[in-house]
């Protein structure tokens, strides 16, 4: 055999070695919450985590998701693939662009299954990503490995757009919260968010545009479970305007169950947010509501 053959043959055989050995290694590992959170865009996106691990074991899972109406194609999901996000999703990281919307889960997958399940449902997969139609045209779902327990996937108009999950997306500073949810929200985010939140809801976060970014978070708190907003401003100046916005803005809501000879009820939306209270720290304002269980297990039977 000529000696160039023979080079060329090794150095394919080589490369073939080492690429497998790659994709062995990255499907053997897992990746921290960290990693997760920094392989999504987050540049201009509202980014969402719900640690579903820890809300089993605090007990608000069963409260919240006990109440939820299943709908058939996520029973025949369930059937056809064997994953249930009840039992078998740990940690959900979702990032929400104009455009798209990404995801990186931790959970226990059956891969075999997944594909098997992308391609009766009209879509394909090549070398572990696969893609298939969504609900509607412009809806194309794509998913894919990035661990032995983790998935990326995104649901765009681009068929293959989970494979930009495999590299950092544009990033903005994050870092995870302890809580077992926050969400974050840049200002580019914030006026388009507003406008599809309940009405009372609504006038609170319109307040927050001159903030730079908001994150809200939720945990328990003994008994009960407490929301947290932290608001971060371009000056001391604006966030101590801000906080006066938002205590106003709770004196109005008081003052409107006032006129209607109504008290304040902490399984309602309005009592909750009456319950607010908020300061500032230089650039920074805090606030605080309680949530009771009954509250959340209210809001779930919406759902």
């Amino acid at each position: 055999m000529p000696r160039r053959l023979t080079y060329l043959i090794l150095t394919l055989a080589g490369a073939a070695a080492l690429y497998l050995g790659v994709n062995a290694w990255q499907n053997s590992r897992t990746l921290s919450e960290t990693e997760m959170l920094h392989r999504l865009p987050t540049a201009d996106a509202v980014v969402f985590s719900l640690d579903f691990a820890q809300l089993r074991h605090s007990g608000l899972f069963d409260n919240v998701t006990g109440k939820v109406i299943e709908e058939p194609d996520y029973q025949t999901f369930v059937r056809d693939t064997g994953f249930d996000y009840k039992r078998d999703l740990d940690l959900a990281l979702v990032s929400f662009t104009p455009s798209a919307t990404y995801f990186v889960v931790r959970g226990r997958f059956d891969w075999i299954k997944l594909e098997a399940y992308a391609k009766q449902s009209g879509g394909s997969c090549y070398n572990q990503l696969c893609h298939m139609p969504g609900s509607t045209p412009e809806r194309r779902i794509s998913f894919l490995p990035l661990g032995r327990d983790v998935m990326g996937m995104a649901v765009t108009t681009d068929e293959l757009a989970a494979s930009q999950l495999l590299h950092e997306g544009a990033q903005r500073p994050l870092s995870p919260s302890v809580e077992p949810l926050w969400i974050s929200i840049p200002n580019a985010a914030l006026a388009r968010t507003a406008n599809s939140l309940p009405t009372s809801t609504r006038i609170i976060t319109s307040a927050m545009t001159s903030a730079t970014e908001v994150l809200f978070t939720l945990g328990a708190r003994g008994p009960n479970y407490q929301a947290r907003l932290e608001a971060q401003c371009r000056s001391a100046q604006d966030a101590n305007n801000l906080a006066g916005q938002l205590k106003a803005l709770t004196g109005l809501l008081k003052a409107a169950l006032d006129r209607e000879k109504k008290k304040p009820d902490p399984n309602d939306l309005t009592g909750v947010l009456t319950a607010g209270t908020f300061r500032q720290s230089d650039k920074t304002v805090f606030g605080e509501w309680t949530l009771q269980k009954s509250f959340l297990e209210n809001l779930a039977k919406g759902m």
